[in-house]
């Protein structure tokens, strides 16, 4: 179970850059006030990339170590991070 929830959170942080990049290149800001400091001093790209891949880096090394609930809350919390992201792409996406 862990294995499946940790491919789900990887594949989430894909999807968070991904929906991320798209809504920031068109007009979205940035709401968690670390990325958006990061995203000022490095750049959206080079932003995305670091803290993504340094989030798979740990999921990767920690999910055996994980308890499966916190693996849970966290897979949980990223699908409604991207329900958001994806209601905001959809909505700049009509606006086209």
């Amino acid at each position: 179970m862990a294995l499946y929830l940790a491919l789900f959170l990887i594949a989430m942080q894909v999807a968070d850059a991904a929906t991320t990049y798209f809504i920031l290149n068109n007009g979205g800001r940035e709401l968690n006030p670390l990325m958006d400091k990061l995203f000022q001093k490095v750049g959206v790209k080079i932003g995305l990339g670091v803290s993504k891949g340094l989030a798979i880096v740990i999921i990767i090394l920690a999910y055996t170590y994980t308890p499966i609930w916190l693996l849970g809350s966290l897979s949980a919390l990223y699908a409604l991070i991207i329900a958001n992201n994806t209601y905001h792409v959809v909505k700049i996406w009509k606006n086209k």
